[in-house]
């Protein structure tokens, strides 16, 4: 222990670290092992139990898992003295004001206090769950509160319902374009020298230009998200659009480039590539055009799902308690750069 004015000074490194540093609990699954939980935010910190002490490394475990949507109904001991100290507390929240509820009592079981309040929260809900349909099957609701009301009732019981349906999706799609890399590579293989001549005609350049677009855009949408999530919805709103307009941008560049290939000729199914192109070159822009279009077609997707998200960031449907659809609109976003990632160095650098 050392006296407390000799270690103000490193208030100011602490505050620097939470605000600008903070921790990696969206980079990785924090539920998929020991090691990624270990990247999240604990939400027991500082307990000032006895050094050694066995329970509190279970304490802070949980809590990075669990911790946001937690209650506690504490035994009378060791875990009451420091879990329930005065003036401070080892609970804390994290930065959307989520964490863990405790109490503790001394005349009763922890296990019939937890069950009181397990079996009071059951009801809360059960309640809760009857005015809603009845104000639902009542159709006097207003079109953002019904929809606030269905979304509730759809995923009471599975609050990262919405997150893992869309990592499935992204998963499938990287299954589509998965496929079309494997034809890709196969027909390459078959054919190194028509696809080195191909690749020929493409502007790296403008692949490059585009490449850029999309990364600076993957930044500025999870930009979008910190910032609904700190409560900035105008900067929200500015970095969102910011967005789209890269995204257009990259779509208006990809006009031009597909404009000046018809220019030439080349397209699939062309009199030119029919009668000039050797059966290598014929399948290499048969792939450019399908994978490049499909691409494309993701694009306009995700400018329509952000376009959609801003508007109900307006309406305020979404906001920073309720920032599910802008963070699928996110993964769904960056899942579009990735793909483009692929596909820039296989059609236009790997020549």
């Amino acid at each position: 222990m050392k006296p407390l004015e000799s270690q103000l000074k490193e208030t100011e490194n602490w505050n620097y670290l939470v605000k600008n540093v903070g921790y990696k609990d969206t980079l990785l699954p924090r539920e998929a092992s020991v090691k990624n939980s270990q990247f999240a935010q604990p939400l027991f910190e500082f307990s000032g139990a006895c050094a050694g002490c066995g329970e509190t490394p279970y304490i802070k475990l949980i809590t990075q898992l669990y911790g946001d949507r937690m209650i506690i109904a504490n035994a009378t001991g060791c875990s009451s003295i420091y879990g329930g100290s005065a003036p401070s507390t080892p609970y804390r929240t994290n930065k959307n004001g989520h964490g863990p509820a405790w109490a503790n009592s001394l005349f009763e079981d922890n296990a019939e206090y937890g069950f009181g309040m397990a079996t009071g929260i059951k009801k809360m809900r059960e309640r809760l769950t009857w005015l809603m349909k009845t104000a639902v099957d009542e159709g006097n609701l207003g079109d953002s509160t019904k929809e606030a009301f269905n979304n509730w009732l759809e995923n009471k019981n599975d609050a990262e319902a919405s997150k893992v349906g869309m990592w499935l999706f992204i998963f499938t799609e990287l299954l589509l374009f998965g496929g079309l890399f494997i034809v890709y590579s196969v027909y390459r293989f078959m054919n190194p020298d028509a696809f080195h001549l191909a690749a020929e005609e493409l502007d790296t350049f403008i692949g490059t230009v585009n490449t850029i677009i999309l990364l600076v855009s993957s930044m500025t949408i999870a930009m979008a998200t910190t910032s609904l999530q700190q409560k900035k919805k105008l900067l929200t709103q500015i970095l969102s659009a910011i967005t789209i307009l890269l995204g257009l941008v990259f779509m208006v560049n990809k006009y031009f480039e597909w404009g000046t290939k018809f220019e030439h000729g080349i397209w699939p199914g062309s009199e030119y590539m029919t009668n000039s192109m050797s059966q290598g070159e014929i399948l290499f822009f048969g792939l450019y055009f399908i994978m490049t279009g499909l691409h494309a077609l993701h694009i306009v997707i995700g400018l329509v799902i952000i376009g959609v998200t801003m508007w109900r960031v307006q309406k305020g449907t979404v906001h920073e308690n309720r920032a599910a659809l802008l963070e699928n609109a996110g993964l769904y976003w960056h899942l579009v750069d990735v793909i483009w990632i692929f596909l820039f160095p296989l059609f236009y650098l790997i020549t």
